[in-house]
């Protein structure tokens, strides 16, 4: 004989398990969008007063320490040891020193992150960057993709357009 009440509980604790996974799926996947939207709003937001401080007078060893520095305190915590290592050499302050040295300003005004369909831990994102600078706004777009490790920290990121940097580039 079936015990009614008993097969009430573990169907009341199986949904229990089943909506904790779904939860903390779900909340693992805002914290990994999460973390991507704000590695690139820290990086397409110029000026950073603290960066460009740092990048005008490049030379020596305090100012390799303070770059370091800032790349920890706004990145590391973020990415895998080899996803910061080739973020830091690769895109950290390119787009600051790029930017700044054509006197424009920039700032986030959305960011879009998707898991990507096909790519377990992958990430497509589109940015909407406002820009003003010598007598033009505008709006341009940076998209590309991210790619997560297992415990959500970024292994690799890679721009795949970038309308600001083409039109800079073009002047």
């Amino acid at each position: 004989m079936i015990d009614k009440n008993r097969t009430r509980k573990l169907v009341t604790g199986l949904i229990l398990v089943f909506v904790t996974l779904a939860v903390g799926c779900s909340n693992d996947s805002n914290d990994r969008k999460e973390a991507i939207k704000t590695v690139l709003t820290t990086q397409l937001t110029v000026p950073n007063e603290e960066l460009q401080h740092i990048l005008e007078d490049p030379i020596g060893p305090e100012a390799n320490t303070e770059l370091t520095q800032f790349y920890e305190e706004n990145y590391k915590a973020f990415f895998t040891k080899s996803g910061y290592e080739e973020f830091t050499r690769t895109y950290a302050s390119y787009f600051d020193g790029f930017v700044s040295r054509h006197n424009y300003r920039t700032e986030v005004e959305e960011v879009a992150v998707s898991e990507h369909d096909m790519i377990k831990n992958g990430y497509d994102f589109s940015v909407s960057l406002a820009y003003e600078g010598d007598g033009e706004k505008g709006v341009a777009k940076v998209i590309g993709v991210a790619h997560l490790d297992d415990e959500g920290k970024i292994a690799r990121m890679r721009y795949v357009k970038d309308e600001m940097f083409d039109m800079l580039r073009s002047k």
